[in-house]
């Protein structure tokens, strides 16, 4: 609510010419508000990762598939297919 207030308060601002400068006229319309991070490639098995971090996750009592998760293993869709087979036959 707060920023649809901001911004109704915003379309009724007209833009100040005391500077005197001249520029084109901003369209709004075109600039990207948001754009995803980029994402870079991770390690693709635990043999990738740093075993410094191995040690602590194994310090700590973590599961290897949770260590997957922490140190970001790039999953397959099979692998991820793999673990909610599981999942159901598990739950029966």
């Amino acid at each position: 609510e707060w920023r649809l207030g901001a911004y109704r308060r915003w379309l009724t601002l007209e833009e100040p010419t005391w500077a005197r400068v001249h520029y084109p006229k901003i369209d709004f319309q075109d600039i990207h508000y948001y754009a995803a991070p980029k994402s870079t490639p991770g390690p693709k098995s635990l043999d990738e990762v740093d075993p410094e971090l191995l040690k602590v996750y194994e310090k700590l009592g973590i599961p290897l598939k949770e260590q997957e998760i922490l140190a970001g293993v790039q999953r397959t869709e099979a692998s991820e297919l793999e673990e909610a087979n599981d999942n159901v036959y598990k739950s029966g």
